[in-house]
């Protein structure tokens, strides 16, 4: 078996750590931190303001040390920061100290594990199969948020959310030597090519040899990167705002808590089906209109949920949602190695993080203050469905190669 499957599965893993413990069970656990520390839906969420700049600059160091072959140290001390922090969580005593640990070492943790580290991971072993390979491995995420979405609802229930904290912590140090011994940088590491090719690979197969970083002013000067990151930043906002208030709003529509969570792993499964449909669509009809469908769904979805649905209706929003932005993750890494190359991914990768940050950061808390403003999330989804749509122009200004295979270099526009 080709070695990239491995990698592959290791991504995967990554994901699922990642997305199901730091992302999808913050929202599950938002309820019971603010009535601990007496702070408002605002001042929890709070967290995923300052969470992302963290991330932004952390982002652009994990693309460099990932070209200059450092993946394996990156994955694994990406699983040591999740277990280090969700133990620390677990003993906060004031809520300042979790907008310190999810910040430092949450943040580190899925920039590595889900973000640009897995991301590089796979673009260096596949290039005719790249967006389905990457849709494959992002379905750990969605695979995450559906088992740990209910199962935090009801560990949190039976045995409160410190307690829970700790022995997540606990399961994802004991996972990081795994990881950091079978995340094998690139195929040359084994005396392999991309997708497992006899041939050296080809210029759009480069990402199995270094290349020099482009400095941050060549970076922030091409517009692509700032389209790019648009349409992907919008992407994120949604699913950040989303999970973290998906199971308060359920309750504020009469779901129980123990059945609300569920909602998490519905919207996981239309997410976790979306991935490599979208990977696949990406590899048929091309990147910017299976973006483009991915949005529009995401649209449909918001617009459902201002509409504020109960019962059987509430879950089909989340999957339909879900399906929507399950496509986000594998399609921004596409289009990134897209226009820029596969060997320019990782750097490029983390110059983009560092620029949708502020869309990001925005997104999560803004639902908090609509719900404590106007009791109600109503303003919030249409303000998002509105985003959604002025990320469809910006994804059709966006200039991609001609050629499938064109090489791209930073300063092209």
């Amino acid at each position: 078996m080709f070695y990239g499957w491995v990698v592959v599965g290791v991504a995967f893993v990554g994901q699922f750590v990642a997305s199901g413990l730091v992302f999808y069970t913050f929202g599950v656990a938002l309820k019971d931190v603010a009535a601990e520390f007496d702070a408002g839906r605002l001042g929890v969420s709070g967290i995923h303001l300052v969470m992302p700049w963290t991330g932004a600059v952390i982002a652009p160091v994990v693309g460099r040390l990932a070209v200059a072959g450092h993946l394996r140290a990156l994955l694994f001390g990406g699983a040591l920061s999740i277990g280090a922090g969700f133990v620390l969580a677990a003993r906060a005593t004031e809520l300042w100290h979790l907008y310190l640990i999810y910040p430092l070492l949450m943040a580190f943790g899925a920039n590595t594990l889900s973000g640009v580290g897995a991301s590089t991971l796979v673009v260096n072993w596949f290039a005719k199969r790249r967006a389905t390979a990457l849709g494959l491995s992002q379905i750990g995420a969605s695979a995450g948020g559906m088992v740990m979405g209910p199962v935090a609802g009801w560990l949190f229930a039976e045995h409160g959310w410190r307690d829970v904290y700790t022995g997540f912590g606990v399961a994802a140090l004991a996972l990081a030597p795994l990881v950091g011994w079978l995340a094998v940088g690139r195929p040359a590491d084994r005396g392999l090519h991309a997708d497992g090719d006899p041939a050296p690979p080809t210029p759009r197969d480069a990402g199995a040899a270094p290349a020099p970083a482009p400095h941050v002013r060549e970076a922030l000067r091409d517009p692509r990167l700032w389209q790019v990151a648009f349409v992907a930043g919008v992407g994120f906002m949604l699913s950040g705002a989303v999970v973290t208030h998906l199971v308060a709003f359920a309750t504020d529509q009469g779901l129980d808590r123990v059945r609300a969570p569920a909602l998490l792993s519905v919207l996981a499964l239309g997410a976790l089906a979306g991935k490599p449909v979208f990977g696949l669509l990406a590899d048929r009809i091309g990147e910017r209109r299976a973006y483009a469908l991915a949005i529009v769904l995401q649209i449909a979805g918001l617009l459902a949920l201002a509409a504020a649905p109960s019962g059987v209706a509430l879950f089909a929003v989340a999957a339909l949602f879900g399906f929507g932005n399950g496509g986000n993750l594998p399609l921004s890494g596409a289009l990134v190695a897209r226009a820029f190359g596969p060997a320019l991914f990782g750097p490029m990768m983390g110059f983009a993080m560092l620029v949708l940050t502020p869309i990001v950061a925005a997104g999560t808390p803004f639902a908090g203050w609509v719900y404590d403003t106007t009791g109600a999330y109503a303003i919030a989804f249409v303000a998002f469905a509105a985003l959604a749509a002025a990320s469809l122009v910006a994804l059709r200004a966006l200039a991609l190669p001609e050629a499938e295979d064109a090489p791209a270099s930073p300063s092209a526009g």
